[in-house]
């Protein structure tokens, strides 16, 4: 009696560990599959994200927590936001070229 039970326990040990490794297995397949279609999305609608994708490139947040500027040191949020789009806007402004410095 014992040992039918301890069969018995030791198969549906097996059925258990059986099932628990398909469902592991597809589910590992349905994330690989998932990022098969992310990459073939991103080839077709976004080609700098795909090659950011195969490279593993990432982008990190820049945080600023303070700007120190000619008078005054900026810490609240909105006030670096403004003070950040200022300069970013000053730093990308049209620069026409001067023909005189460089008529020889």
């Amino acid at each position: 009696m014992k040992q039918i039970k301890m069969i018995n326990l030791k198969l549906s040990q097996k059925a258990i560990h059986r099932a628990r490794r398909v469902k592991n297995n597809l589910a590992h397949k349905e994330e690989i599959e998932k990022h098969i279609n992310n990459r073939f999305n991103n080839f077709a609608q976004n080609t700098s994200k795909m090659i950011d994708s195969i490279l593993n490139r990432q982008q990190d947040p820049v945080v600023f927590h303070n700007i120190k500027t000619e008078d005054t040191i900026v810490t609240k949020p909105k006030q670096i936001k403004e003070e950040v789009r200022k300069h970013n806007e000053k730093w990308t402004q049209t620069n026409p070229l001067n023909l005189e410095k460089w008529s020889e």
